[in-house]
């Protein structure tokens, strides 16, 4: 817990940063990397199965402005990962056609999404030495980011902004996760440590809920990408 805490300061910097640049280019590709260490602690949490470290990753401020969405909804003093990280990939995903025209990515189908498994991949060998454990825990933690991003952007918004993910094609981590919510919601309920460290929702209805959506946008996804994603 305190090495996630000593990454606060840096996470923030960088989520701040990316607000400073303009359009372009530029804009798609500042948030790279607060997308990049966010996703590399991320994978530590997961593959370690720390749901309370993954929830504590999401919670840390990112230094967005106060915010009035409307006479309804509370000032919002800061910002937290799991809201800026929508925002952030979609900006990412401006520089897909940049990096398409990098070396292998050309016929890839999320390539923003298969350069940081790549890049990351190195990275992880002492921790997670087997190729294929470390393609199902990163697609496990994009299909954990992907559903905290909905969860607080809809809470904030009321409206989901839910980020598609190598999940989405390779589908198998996605339905073990889900399954595995599902079935921690039914034993445990409002206990669930899914529910108790907010990455699918306050509560075990606020999940029910927000798994439905979350379904409902990665069958948009796959059907987009003309893949064929199993119910």
């Amino acid at each position: 817990m305190a090495q996630i805490d000593a990454w606060r300061n840096t996470v923030e910097l960088f989520f701040q940063r990316g607000k400073d640049i303009g359009a372009g280019i530029g804009m798609a590709l500042s948030s790279y990397p607060a997308i990049l260490l966010t996703y590399a602690l991320a994978i530590g949490a997961v593959a370690h199965r720390r749901l309370d470290s993954l929830g504590r990753i999401l919670a840390f401020p990112t230094g967005r402005e106060v915010e009035r969405h409307s006479e309804h909804t509370p000032l919002r003093t800061e910002g937290d990962v799991a809201y800026d990280m929508a925002d952030a990939i979609s900006k990412f995903a401006q520089a897909e056609q940049a990096i398409r025209q990098l070396a292998d990515m050309n016929d890839r189908r999320l390539p923003t999404h298969d350069w940081l498994f790549e890049t990351l991949r190195p990275h992880t060998m002492a921790i997670i030495p087997s190729e294929k454990r470390f393609e199902r825990v990163f697609d496990r933690t994009e299909v954990l980011l992907s559903l905290a991003c909905g969860v607080h952007t809809n809470e904030a918004e009321g409206r989901y902004s839910f980020t598609p993910g190598c999940f989405v094609y390779r589908d198998d981590a996605y339905h073990d996760t889900v399954a595995e919510i599902n079935k921690s919601l039914e034993r445990e309920g409002d206990e669930s440590p899914f529910v108790r460290h907010g990455l699918v929702g306050h509560s075990a209805e606020d999940a029910e809920i927000n798994l439905e959506a979350f379904f409902g946008h990665v069958m948009f996804c796959a059907n987009s990408l003309n893949v064929i994603n199993r119910p």
